[in-house]
């Protein structure tokens, strides 16, 4: 078995902009505020939208991306990092290339009868895993859903957190 853990980050800034969802003022509930008072909440709720959305953006496939991916193997009591590495993109350190390790890992894993073994892995990981993969155009194996429905995972991941 083998234990994985992805670390994700924000897009920069200037790429996040474009991203955030539409603010309604008329949404805004104002209560008996007077025009001036009331346009002050206004802009203050707009603030903190734009606010929770820069703070959760690494939580999103589409406003994040996967910095790093850890992973365990207690058989060989032996820890790795799998990390992007802008610098060196080119030679396999994007994004793209750490997602097409991961599922060539996964490939590995499934065909040994090994397990994959994460917390929270079914709601969060594999999810943002296969979007980005999508996203930048890397191949997600068939295998790596339960069934044609692609609603469930193989069962080579475990999820502890589900357990």
């Amino acid at each position: 078995m083998i234990i994985f853990d992805i670390e994700t980050e924000s897009l920069p800034e200037d790429e996040l902009w474009d991203l955030i969802p539409p603010f309604d003022d008329n949404e805004v509930k104002i209560g008996n505020r007077g025009p001036e008072k009331a346009a002050e909440y206004i802009a203050q709720k707009h603030l903190e939208h734009e606010q929770d959305f820069f703070e959760k953006a690494a939580l999103s496939s589409t406003s994040g991306r996967i910095l790093a991916i850890g992973y365990f193997s207690p058989d060989k009591n032996k820890f790795t990092i799998d990390a992007v590495d802008e610098k060196h993109a080119e030679d396999g350190g994007s994004e793209a290339a750490l997602l097409t390790r991961f599922w060539k890992l996964f490939n590995s894993m499934r065909e040994q009868g090994r397990s994959m073994i994460g917390v929270n892995i079914t709601e969060f990981d594999l999810p943002f895993l296969c979007r980005r993969s999508y996203m930048l155009g890397v191949d997600v194996p068939d295998s790596v859903f339960a069934n044609s429905s692609r609603r469930y995972f193989s069962d080579t991941f475990v999820d502890v957190g589900s357990l």
